[in-house]
């Protein structure tokens, strides 16, 4: 479980530092619907908005490589809310 609390001044807090998932799939549930998640696509950071109920799958290193290149690895990020704590819950399969 990760959790997030508020910070004051977000803009100044890191939430989770940008990286990709070592693992072949990663499945996260972001349990209170705050926004936070990002991922980056073509040299953006672009907010994945949280849907209720929904797992997000994220593909990994190893299924990157094992499938060569076909799946990429995303890198990710987490981002705090000035208001209001972010809850995830995350497993990985290897």
């Amino acid at each position: 479980m990760n959790y997030y609390p508020p910070s004051p001044q977000p803009e100044k807090v890191i939430g989770l530092t940008p990286h990709s998932d070592g693992v072949g799939l990663t499945i996260l549930l972001q349990v209170n619907e705050v926004e936070g998640l990002q991922i980056k696509k073509n040299g953006m950071w672009v907010p994945i908005m949280p849907l209720p109920n929904a797992f997000i799958v994220n593909i990994g290193d190893i299924l990157e490589i094992i499938t060569n290149g076909i799946y990429q690895s995303i890198e990710d990020r987490a981002t705090v809310n000035s208001e209001i704590e972010r809850l995830s819950i995350a497993t990985s399969l290897n």
